[in-house]
């Protein structure tokens, strides 16, 4: 065994990764890309949705009737990660995959055809459940498949996706807007749905994971003995939402990595979410021409940025530890923010100023797949990614909402996003008390 370790560090890491493993990274990038894709664009058409849905709309009920839009999609996500990432623990990955792809790509269609701000509501709600069940079982496929040295590295990459779906979604918002004008928003979600099909296509040639099959034998095997069994081993075949929360190791893992995930998740959905739509307010409060193409060009300098925080995060993981690099992502985070919403309001100088901000509050979220994996094993690693990475959103769901309000009273977004930034605090505290994992081998 150490004559393999020592021969799986020899040399660069993608040297230790065969066309399968790049297959399943391919797949869980594409599904990423369109989450990404399906989670930006309500920001970047924000204002012209609300303002064809509700009469008379301003800069103030457009961000109180924004927040509540996200706020409803952010609350699905968290529901269908939960319960996506148990049935992964237990009708497989792969089942999983299929299933949340088929779901989102309806939903997004059909988000096309609302007439009511009820009905896109409750399509992005849909689509919510879609997006949060599909990410912990990429991730999850990706850790149990991929090698030791490499391992963090994909996971990056996979999480880069989240980041060029953004990207896409910019794009597309920008030639929709410029050759239809704000009312061409419809045409963003029935887009949407080629690259879902596209996805669902590429699974179909995926495998059930086999580190996912030795465990689900044994927990079954567990179970035919059940009246035998140790109280340690009748736990391992309990409910997995339970058994996380049973073991005193993994209870304390669950609630500190909870809070690093609160801090990533409402940072991100109550301030920097709101960018496209707060550069095209202040482009119209400009008098600039087309302030919608603002917001989509603001959208993709934010997440080009992201694309490179994820990637480059990928990287340094392994050389300055998991805990270093996410308090490095949260300290620049703390300071981007109210640089782009109070202190600086020029256009021009504030376009690089968000490439910057997407780079640490959206790039952070790499730590997600990268280091969730590696506190659990393999029987409940899929339940605990989805319940940490989507449970927060339970609570985020107020950031949105929150900065709406105080958008309404205050009248703009800057102290509202400042404020709801300081949550990057409770996710500094809890750093310290988590395991450093670098360099350990993935729990069986």
């Amino acid at each position: 065994m150490a004559i393999q370790r020592m021969g799986e560090q020899e040399g660069p890491w993608y040297k230790h990764v065969n066309p399968y493993q790049w297959k399943v990274l391919l797949v869980s990038f594409l599904g990423w890309i369109f989450d990404g894709y399906e989670g930006y664009v309500i920001s970047l058409a924000m204002a012209p949705i609300l303002t064809s849905l509700i009469p008379h709309a301003n800069v103030e009920t457009i961000g109180y009737y924004g927040g509540i839009l996200m706020s409803v999609m952010l609350l699905g996500w968290a529901t269908g990660g939960i319960v996506g990432g148990v049935l992964a623990d237990y009708i497989g990955r792969r089942k999983t995959m299929i299933l949340t792809i088929l779901v989102y790509a309806l939903s997004t269609f059909v988000t096309g055809l609302a007439t009511s701000f009820l009905q896109i509501c409750i399509f992005r709600f849909i689509t919510g459940l879609g997006i949060g069940g599909e990410w912990s079982t990429g991730t999850s496929m990706i850790a149990e498949t991929w090698p030791e040295k490499a391992r963090s590295k994909g996971q990056g990459i996979m999480q880069s996706g989240y980041g060029f779906g953004q990207f896409l979604g910019a794009f597309i918002w920008l030639i929709i807007s410029m050759s239809f004008g704000a009312n061409g928003w419809r045409f963003l979600f029935f887009v949407g749905v080629i690259p879902a099909l596209m996805t669902l296509y590429l699974r179909r040639g995926i495998k059930e994971s086999e580190r996912w099959e030795r465990a689900n034998e044994k927990r079954n095997k567990l179970k035919e003995n059940y009246q035998g069994l140790s109280a340690e081993e009748k736990i391992e075949t309990s409910f997995s939402l339970k058994y996380i929360f049973s073991v005193p190791k993994y209870r304390k893992r669950t609630l500190l990595a909870f809070g690093l995930s609160l801090s990533t998740t409402l940072g991100y959905w109550g301030s920097s979410s709101f960018i496209p739509t707060y550069m095209g307010s202040l482009a119209k409060n400009a008098g600039l021409p087309n302030p919608a193409s603002y917001s989509g060009t603001s959208g993709m300098y934010y997440s080009a940025g992201a694309i490179l925080g994820y990637l480059i995060f990928g990287l340094i993981v392994d050389k300055f530890g998991r805990r270093w690099s996410i308090a490095l992502y949260y300290f620049f985070s703390l300071l981007i923010i109210p640089t782009v919403f109070l202190w600086v309001h020029d256009i021009t100088i504030l376009m690089p100023l968000v490439l910057v901000n997407g780079f640490f509050t959206l790039g952070q979220f790499s730590w997600n797949p990268v280091y969730i994996p590696e506190l659990y094993p393999t029987q409940v690693r899929s339940t605990a990614a989805s319940f940490i990475f989507n449970a927060s959103r339970y609570v985020s769901a107020i950031g949105p909402f929150v900065a709406g309000t105080i958008v309404a009273r205050a009248g703009g977004f800057g102290y509202a996003a400042s404020i709801v930034a300081l949550f990057y605090f409770v996710g500094l505290i809890c750093l310290p008390f988590l395991p450093e994992t670098k360099g350990q081998p993935l729990p069986e």
